[in-house]
């Protein structure tokens, strides 16, 4: 397979996912006060074992919150945020991951197709070697990945609804030896996550954006190699959740995300599944 060819493949599944992964997912904004609203994560909505559906994300999103400083949702595409008012389950820290159960009433509910299919929930992060791994995410600042943070660059809302485009991204994990004090291998993978991409669109080079904001996205395992080892026919609905998107490493340093593995959100968190 020519470079040419790879990248066209890449694209290919990028948008594929794109199309697949959109319904599920969901910003998170934090108001702590009416009419403001600021960026805050991601989220997907996931069935819960209880028959609640649960707002899935990262736990610091939950406990990094301003005291005063409420969550929301955005259940309805084109809708209103609404209030994520119930209490939320946490993980252990180093799994860092949090649900919260929706009440069973519109309009906090979202509708059953933007609910992740309990089948496409892995029960275990069991990758092929270098398969590609698909995120959604809702980057909160104005900023490329490595600009310096400055509070000004927070996407912010006054008085009017809070527009945060979800950004779609495709890459592998990382197979060379890695060390961070955040980073346990028997908990954690690490995902390249690289000063420059390539589009999707147009194949050219484009700068991706500074995750922050992006925390709490689901990290989806395509099958999209291990459907071509075996011969098959690849489509984007034979990919499963795989882990959850908690933390990332600015420069210097590598240039990764860190994710921690589906099995141990499940553990922590029964309930969510």
């Amino acid at each position: 397979m020519t470079p040419q060819e790879w990248d066209e493949r890449c694209a290919e599944v990028t948008s594929r996912m794109q199309g697949y992964v959109a319904n599920f997912v969901t910003p998170l904004s934090v108001s702590e006060q009416h009419g403001f609203g600021e960026a805050w994560g991601s989220a997907t909505y996931v069935p819960g074992s209880d028959g609640y559906t649960y707002i899935m994300t990262a736990g610091h999103n939950i406990t990094g919150l301003p005291v005063s400083g409420r969550l929301a949702h955005l259940p309805i595409s084109e809708g209103d945020y609404v209030a994520a008012d119930n209490m939320a389950i946490l993980s252990p820290r180093e799994i860092d991951a949090a649900g919260i159960a929706i009440p069973p009433v519109l309009p906090l509910q979202p509708p059953p197709e933007r609910i992740v299919p309990p089948a496409s929930i892995g029960d275990k992060y069991r990758a092929a070697k270098g398969e590609l791994l698909f995120w959604m995410g809702f980057p909160g600042y104005k900023l490329d990945r490595d600009d310096p943070l400055v509070p000004d660059a927070l996407k912010r809302s006054v008085f009017g609804h809070l527009e945060l485009p979800m950004k779609p991204m495709l890459s592998q994990e990382i197979q060379s030896p890695f060390t961070h004090s955040r980073f346990d291998t028997n908990l954690h993978i690490a995902v390249h996550y690289p000063k420059e991409g390539k589009s999707a669109v147009d194949n050219s080079s484009v700068r991706l954006p500074m995750p922050k904001g992006m925390s709490g996205s689901a990290i989806w395992d395509t099958k999209y190699i291990a459907t071509l080892n075996t011969g098959g026919q690849w489509k984007p609905e034979q990919a499963e959740i795989c882990g959850i998107v908690w933390f990332f490493i600015g420069s210097p340093g590598p240039e990764v995300v860190l994710v921690t593995k589906i099995e141990h959100v499940r553990v922590s968190i029964p309930d969510m599944f």
